[in-house]
């Protein structure tokens, strides 16, 4: 697989074990999220391209840490994952006046889906790479040679 290559320190994988199952992925990105979104909140006043960033940066690391079961959490988990720490972030920063949570969300969602729509093509085109790939060694190997010719 193209990210799955063991990250080495000394001869020994940095990450002992088998790595992380589907509800840690989740919580990788559940916690990478909010932490970035809070930051980025205080900072510039609504989430922009750090948390695109992040979004993508998020998947890549799920790939690379997550067990191969664990494949399709990290790439269904990102719309759902953003969405919920968008809710929270903004409730943290904005505070709890329904009228500014929802514009702010509106428009948070909306300055992110450029992004969203990126690490989706990205996810569901490695996803799907990923899965023809596990298909094709268990088909035989067709021989040219053996055709007839008329």
């Amino acid at each position: 697989m193209l990210f799955r290559s063991g990250v080495q320190s000394k001869n020994r994988p940095i990450i002992q074990g088998r790595g992380l199952t589907s509800p840690g992925v989740i919580a990788l990105y559940l916690f990478g999220l909010l932490l970035i979104q809070i930051i980025e909140n205080f900072i510039s006043g609504e989430p922009g391209r750090i948390t695109g960033i992040t979004l993508l940066a998020l998947f890549i690391i799920a790939i690379k840490l997550g067990r191969p079961s664990a494949l399709f959490t990290a790439v269904v988990t990102p719309p759902l994952a953003l969405s919920a720490t968008l809710i929270l972030a903004t409730l943290v920063s904005k505070g709890f006046a329904l009228t500014t949570l929802l514009v702010s969300l509106v428009s948070s969602l909306a300055r992110l889906a450029p992004w969203l729509l990126l690490t989706a093509i990205v996810s569901w085109s490695y996803f799907f790479i990923a899965q023809r790939k596990a298909i094709k060694p268990s088909l035989p190997p067709s021989d040219p040679s053996s055709t007839q010719e008329a």
